[in-house]
């Protein structure tokens, strides 16, 4: 049976040179690109054909001397990947990692990566091109330590005099990632190529070309037909589902005629509706299974946060399958794997044991039919892992607000040991710093209370020996706190006119002079004050009074002299934001309970503002004071009435 000219999901490699056809003048100019720096950026939207113009086009314009291909995948690090990578094609030894007892593995430093290229280079003879694929996989999974170590591997390469290269592809909604790149290595976005989608011209090529090459009668008309069919309102075709239309058109051709299999436009209207390829082929494959449920749920393990393919093992798609509620065994999973690469929906596994979807457009696709619990439940298991990536490198823990977002789903998630440890032994961490806090609260206020105490009994000594029964009489009758006193040593006169007053407690003379002191010295500024920190302040539009909100659950009015006219209480955790109506008659508040609330200035709530999933850190008033604004932990901001009614969410 004549094997398919056409490769479906699957990229073009160099020994498909016959059947690449549509892209000459592309590969022309990669070719002239690549010589005009050490790096050189390739994007554009998935489903361009970037990885067969690199690994086909391009390759085949070299001579086997002039060409070292290393291709380089994320994996589950960048950096490790591209020494495993390195180690594969050396001849001579590359110098391992170092390790010690405190870490079980360190990265090679960039000088060691420039010199492990050096050495080869030497080996092979040969300048050495490091094509890092899917190079958006960095930004949708790894850190930004991950990323700064790479960066650092970049530079030292670029800046050396190693014969080496840089080929980067990504897909062009994450350029904006390669910023940060570009802050330390500023000529990383100099050298760059847009690939555009395929012309209809061009995509006749891609038709006939490899029928040409393997003797395939194509029926004059036939490919016009077929583009008109797959992009009826553009000139452009994309390319995914012209080469999955070809492979089910190539089946049904050879169904009818195994040795001489040909084109017709019979056969265009036996094929019918190509309105979704993808979505359609995915569907009878998923129909056609024992189980299609838990087929799917296979599925979506392969598919990313942002809707992209990923790499996975066996171990995370059974831990990803608890997660979702739908268990699959091993022995089931294996079978169910092998079928879908026998499918051509999954690529067989690599050398790390991880397996991967044949193209992004069918990540796509399945992305679709995930719910938005679904997703929910993907972004924090993502989290975790990150945050369980960067407690194994830094040793640090999740934090407290970490906790609270993952609290949310902790019993629907399905953790492995290593992770439910992880957030256990945080949880302790939390606990234990909260402890050393308090220790240290009490340490110091009992060292403040002896403090005071020794300076109390000291005082005290010092006024019975020098305050004569004359001066306590004069201290009854108020003369002895002379203004010049108060002025000269305003902390004698204040307690000179406590011990006053311990003499007689009812005079009100006695307590009019103790105010007159605080007030005349700001001792009275200390009156007032909350029981946690202060963690927002405002003025009131006429700069008259301050408004505080503070972690012990209360917002409190004051005037500028220190006096406490107003205290709101209501809310269950501490207050993170707090602001004024722009006529200065009504106050908002901003908990970490998750709610905002709206007061007038004595104290009485107005409305209660409900809705966010996490705690509400700012709040506003619009200019005319008619609609407020919260933004949340949640990572949402919502746009409220004064009635307390949700008019707008901005999320994204």
């Amino acid at each position: 049976m004549l094997q398919s000219p056409f490769k479906f999901l699957d990229s073009y490699t160099k020994d498909d040179r016959d059947i690449f056809f549509g892209r000459n003048r592309e590969i022309e100019e990669m070719y002239q690109k690549v010589f005009e720096s050490k790096m050189l950026l390739v994007y554009g939207i998935s489903g361009t054909g970037k990885t067969s113009l690199i690994n086909c086009g391009l390759a085949n314009k070299f001579e086997d001397s002039d060409w070292l291909p290393v291709n380089v995948r994320r994996g589950r690090n960048v950096v490790d990947s591209l020494e495993r990578e390195l180690k594969k094609v050396a001849l001579s030894k590359i110098q391992s990692a170092v390790h010690s007892p405190q870490s079980e593995k360190k990265d090679l430093p960039p000088g060691q990566i420039v010199k492990a290229l050096q050495s080869i280079y030497l080996d092979h003879f040969k300048p050495i091109y490091l094509i890092f694929d899917q190079f958006e996989e960095l930004f949708i999974f790894g850190d930004r330590e991950e990323r700064e170590k790479f960066i650092q591997i970049v530079k030292a390469v670029v800046g050396s005099d190693v014969q080496c290269r840089f080929i980067f592809s990504i897909r062009e909604e994450y350029l904006a990632g390669v910023t940060e790149f570009e802050r330390l290595i500023p000529e990383f976005l100099a050298n760059r190529m847009r690939i555009e989608k395929m012309t209809s011209k061009n995509a006749i090529q891609v038709i006939e070309g490899p029928c040409k090459v393997h003797n395939i009668k194509v029926e004059e008309g036939f490919s016009e037909t077929v583009l008109e069919k797959l992009s009826p309102e553009s000139a452009e075709v994309e390319l995914t589902y012209l080469q999955v239309f070809l492979d089910k058109a190539f089946q049904l051709a050879t169904d009818k005629n195994k040795e001489k299999p040909g084109f017709t436009n019979e056969l265009l209207e036996q094929i019918g509706d190509v309105s979704d390829l993808l979505g359609s082929f995915l569907e009878e494959q998923i129909s056609a299974l024992d189980d299609p449920e838990t087929g799917l749920t296979i599925l979506k393990s392969f598919v990313s946060v942002k809707g992209t393919k990923r790499q996975i093992s066996e171990e995370e798609i059974i831990e990803f399958s608890q997660t979702l509620g739908n268990p699959v065994g091993r022995d089931e999973l294996k079978d169910l794997i092998q079928k879908f690469v026998n499918l051509r929906i999954l690529r067989d596994k690599d050398e790390s044991g991880r397996y991967e979807l044949r193209h992004d457009g069918l990540a796509t696709k399945i992305y679709e039919k995930i719910t938005l619990v679904e997703k929910e439940l993907l972004e924090v298991r993502q989290f975790i892992d990150n945050a369980y990536s960067n407690y194994e490198k830094r040793n640090v823990y999740l934090s407290v607000e970490d906790l609270k977002y993952i609290a949310l789903y902790e019993d629907k998630l399905f953790l492995n040991k290593k992770l439910e440890k992880f957030i256990k032994n945080s949880k302790k961490e939390i606990q234990k710093a909260k402890l050393r806090i308090r220790n240290i609260a009490v340490a110091a206020a009992v060292a403040l209370i002896i403090v005071l105490s020794g300076f109390a009994i000291w005082a005290l000594k010092e006024r019975t020996k020098a305050i004569s029964e004359k001066r306590i009489a004069q201290a009854n009758n108020f003369n002895f706190v002379a203004k010049e006193v108060v002025d000269q040593d305003p902390t004698t006169a204040l307690g000179l006119a406590e011990y006053a007053l311990t003499l007689d407690t009812t005079n009100e003379k006695i307590k009019d002079n103790l105010r007159r002191i605080y007030y005349d010295n700001s001792f009275y500024k200390i009156v007032g004050y909350h029981n946690d920190g202060i963690n927002s302040v405002a003025f009131s539009p006429d700069g008259k009074t301050i408004l505080t909100g503070s972690w012990d659950n209360t917002a409190r009015l004051w005037d500028l002299e220190g006096n406490e006219l107003q205290v709101f209480k209501g809310h269950e955790e501490g207050i993170n934001s707090v602001a004024f109506s722009p006529d200065g008659k009504t106050i908002l508040t901003g908990s970490h309970d998750e709610t905002a609330r709206l007061w007038d200035l004595e104290g009485n709530l107005l409305h209660l503002f409900k809705g966010h999933e996490g705690g509400i850190l700012s709040v506003a008033f619009s200019p005319n004071g008619k609609t407020i604004l919260t933004g949340s932990f949640d990572k949402t901001a919502r746009l409220w009435d004064l009635e307390g009614k949700e008019l707008q969410v901005f999320k994204g």
